[in-house]
């Protein structure tokens, strides 16, 4: 009985609040060329640097989308955008043309699959599964930007209210478990001196959730994470670089 062959690619989720630099990790030294599905408009303000050796195609499924429309229009939208992204998709992966494809956000997109389906969770996760194994099975790296947000809880008396300071990411439930790799990222704000000067500078990091190839990375913060390096520590039999 033959051995299971380690495909060179690498299948990772990301998560953060606004501004963690999610998109930019995502496409900042990574492999070319490559396929940013855009659904939250991410490639805005980035440097041309970065986007060099990208193609962009982009889905109107953020909640704006659908203000004034009638429910009938607003189906029509949902099922043609999310008909479209899952042809694009599908094709990138089985022309094997792109060495990454990213999809900022999974969140959106989950929320427009469950719309499609007509809340369907199940139909709707049985696609998001589909995505994913479709990566399994080819050499196409394949980064999922999750957005994050604020976890809702109750007081003594019943009353929901936010959690302020405690966050959760959005899209798909147990995705950290579908990918090699999962990661949540964050802005650490500089430290000011009492004379305003700067005591510690501001910096991205990444604190690793779930990693399948390298079960001791997990819990581990690397700071100013990049695509290359996190995947090395992932999975150091590979070689990444290329």
């Amino acid at each position: 009985m033959s051995g299971i062959v380690r495909q060179p690619r690498m299948i990772l989720s990301t998560q953060g609040l606004t501004s963690a630099g999610k998109t930019y990790f995502a496409l900042k030294d990574t492999p070319r060329p490559a396929l940013l599905l855009d659904f939250d408009y991410g490639a805005e303000g980035l440097p041309e640097d970065v986007l060099e050796g990208v193609d962009i195609a982009q889905y109107d499924l953020l909640a704006g989308t659908f203000k004034g429309e009638s429910d009938a229009r607003r189906e029509q939208i949902i099922r043609e955008e999310t008909e479209r992204f899952l042809a694009d998709y599908r094709a990138a992966i089985d022309q094997a043309k792109y060495r990454l494809i990213v999809v900022d956000t999974a969140s959106v997109l989950w929320s427009g699959l469950r719309l499609r389906y007509d809340k369907n969770y199940a139909a709707a996760e049985e696609v998001m599964h589909s995505l994913i194994r479709a990566a399994y099975k080819s050499t196409t790296n394949l980064t999922l930007i999750h957005h994050m947000t604020t976890v809702w809880a109750r007081n003594k008396d019943g009353k929901s209210y936010k959690n302020h300071g405690v966050y959760e990411r959005t899209g798909m439930e147990g995705v950290d478990n579908k990918v090699q790799l999962a990661i949540e990222q964050r802005w650490v704000e500089p430290i000011m001196g009492p004379d305003g000067s700067v005591v510690a500078a501001g910096r991205f990091e990444a604190r690793v959730l779930k990693c399948r190839d390298n079960k001791p990375l997990e819990g581990a913060v690397i700071e100013t994470p990049d695509w290359q390096t996190l995947c090395t520590m992932a999975a150091p039999s590979v070689d990444w670089s290329k």
